[in-house]
């Protein structure tokens, strides 16, 4: 028996998993739904839908799993908000749910708004089951905002008049010698836990594996209560011995859960931690580099993206430097260029890509005309290597303020850019710092593989070692996974070396094979111009395999994105130019980074 926490936009996105989890056991699901509407999901920062929410239920109960919803009550609800709520449980059939009361917590931010209209500093009732602050019966709001509900119009009864109201709302008291009661009407409220909440809820049903931990005059007829879901609980002793007391039970189920199912210990995976001289992700970026389509595209063209359990997208919009040794770059945000690659694209394809549960990182790239390349930038005086970094620094951070704004996980401030980065290291440094005093996410560079992110000096001011791992495998026309696995032998020295030395967690920033006999000689090749490739799908599946087995296990590991992958849906047959090309899409290659993506979605999912 035993009980999982999860959200509703994961078993929306993986009710497979569901169904593997019930396999372990008796299984029950508490859930966190917070609020019945889209708008009180947003305002509490939710990142879900109600739509998932519903679809969640009709979910686990097609697969016959017991679950628990909890949801978030705003002080400033009245009548009809409460009466949307009822409505919406008797209409899923979530009758066994709970509800939490927000609470100002000394810490936060809603704590500084609201701490004047406390109304005890007894702090075993900051519980978030009691209420702290005037509520609606009291007439007296004073300002502090509701959270959750949408204001319904309604004029707030006066104390004593608000007969419409539930009886926990309309400020009643328990009578002199009679018990108090909770939020229920029994003698004992009960209560779950649910990441530091302790939330009232009806007598449960008989459903496997759920546990209540009982606590005596929990009194939701006090005045007030409002508070940020965000809180945490700082320094009460009182009331961290009360979080001991009370949720210990369900600690145990969450541990023993862990054991039973989870397996040995596995490489952890986005934010990385130190311990000693190792690193340690606890994420991995599942990616692919999704190219930047002609024209927009939809919410079902990126779907197959959470099919191949892709969490990770790469965009790249692209600069224009006329000539490698000139100090002029040239920002296109409109006009004769591609809709993906438009900051309306680049925000229309992060929105979509968020409500699949995909993040973003933000890969900016300099087309260097005249037959050059990114690697051939480079200035012949001071006075214009000056000018090229200005020119540069207003390119990137333009994207560096749009992937503040848009909420983009990550960014990456310059690729390939050989020259520069090698011989202008304290350049690099400066603008690395003007681009954190513009956006809070993750930062990382794109070296080339040949050398190039050997050379680098300033990986210490970035959060990853960003690499364009072209690595050539093998000559052989078509190897074999155990043959491209001991290329990789030939490079991971130099590789962990650096890693080593810094001590930061490596990406590899782009990643790709063709599927063409020879592709893994020389994979930055393009198709295009190699003449008469001969189309071989298993080279290139294998390819993926050897990288997975080589790389995916290890804890410094943050991470791969292969390009590259389409806006569309790929339909059978797949010409020749097709197969020969970098996209995994509709061939056996896409089914081994499915297989391996879909385990790094297991371990987010644990």
């Amino acid at each position: 028996h035993f009980t999982v926490q999860t959200r509703t936009d994961i078993i929306c996105k993986f009710p497979h998993l569901i169904e593997m989890w019930k396999d372990c056991g008796e299984l029950s699901i508490f859930l966190g739904l917070e609020s019945v509407t889209d708008e009180g999901l947003n305002r509490v920062n939710k990142s879900n839908t109600a739509a998932n929410n519903v679809r969640a239920l009709e979910i686990l109960r097609d697969l016959g799993v017991g679950y628990t919803p909890n949801f978030i009550v705003d002080p400033a609800w009245g009548h009809d908000d409460f009466t949307r709520l009822r409505d919406w449980i008797e209409e899923t059939g979530a009758f066994n749910s709970g509800f939490s009361v927000l609470t100002p917590l000394p810490g936060t931010d809603l704590w500084e708004e609201a701490k004047q209209e406390v109304t005890t500093h007894d702090w075993e009732m900051f519980d978030i089951i009691h209420t702290v602050l005037p509520t609606i019966d009291a007439g007296v709001l004073r300002g502090v905002r509701g959270a959750l509900a949408p204001r319904t119009g309604r004029a707030l009864s006066p104390p004593g008049q608000g007969e419409d109201l539930p009886e926990a709302r309309r400020g009643s008291r328990h009578r002199e010698g009679q018990p108090r009661r909770g939020a229920q009407g029994d003698e004992h409220g009960q209560s779950v836990q649910q990441g530091g909440h302790l939330s009232p809820s009806p007598p449960r049903r008989a459903s496997a594996g759920s546990c209540a931990c009982r606590r005596r005059d929990l009194d939701l007829t006090r005045p007030g209560a409002i508070l940020t879901p965000r809180g945490i609980f700082l320094g009460i002793d009182r009331l961290e011995s009360f979080m001991k007391r009370s949720c210990s039970v369900g600690l145990a189920l969450l541990l023993g859960t862990l054991l039973a199912c989870s397996g040995p210990p596995r490489a952890s995976l986005e934010n990385p931690t130190v311990a000693g001289s190792d690193v340690v992700v606890v994420e991995k970026q599942a990616g692919v580099s999704l190219a930047a389509g002609p024209h927009e595209f939809t919410l079902a063209d990126l779907e197959p993206l959470a099919e191949h359990h892709v969490g990770w997208i790469v965009q790249t919009p692209f600069g224009w430097q006329p000539v490698a040794d000139e100090p002029l770059i040239n920002l296109r945000t409109d006009g004769e260029i591609f809709w993906g690659e438009l900051d309306v694209g680049l925000e229309t394809t992060a929105r979509l890509a968020h409500q699949l549960g995909i993040k973003t990182l933000l890969k900016p790239h300099l087309w260097v005309a005249g037959g050059s390349s990114r690697l051939d930038v480079g200035m012949t005086s001071e006075a214009d290597w000056l000018a090229w970094f200005e020119s540069y620094g207003d390119f990137i951070l333009h994207y560096a303020k749009l992937a503040e704004r848009l909420g983009i996980e990550a960014l990456c401030v310059g690729t390939e850019l050989q020259h520069t980065a090698i011989e202008r290291p304290d350049d690099w440094r400066r603008l690395i710092g003007r681009v954190r005093q513009v956006y809070g996410g993750e930062l990382t560079y794109a070296a080339n593989w040949w050398k190039s992110f050997e050379e680098i000096a300033f990986w210490d001011d970035l959060d990853y070692i960003g690499i364009q791992a072209y690595f050539p495998l093998s000559e052989a026309p078509s190897p074999t996974v155990d043959e491209m696995t001991e290329g990789w032998k030939r490079h991971l020295p130099a590789i962990e070396a650096v890693q080593r030395r810094f001590r930061k967690p490596v990406l590899f920033t782009e990643i790709g094979y063709k599927g063409a006999e020879g592709g893994a000689a020389r994979p930055w090749e393009w198709p295009q111009r190699v003449e008469g490739l001969v189309p071989d799908l298993e080279l290139q599946a294998n390819a993926y395999e050897a990288f997975f087995r080589t790389f995916w296990h290890r804890d410094w590991f943050a991470g791969a994105y292969f390009w590259k992958w389409h806006p569309f849906r790929v339909e059978e047959p797949l010409s020749d130019r097709f197969k020969v090309g970098f996209t995994p899409q509709g061939k056996p290659s896409a089914a081994v980074m499915a297989r391996w993506f879909g385990r790094e979605a297991d371990r987010r999912v644990e």
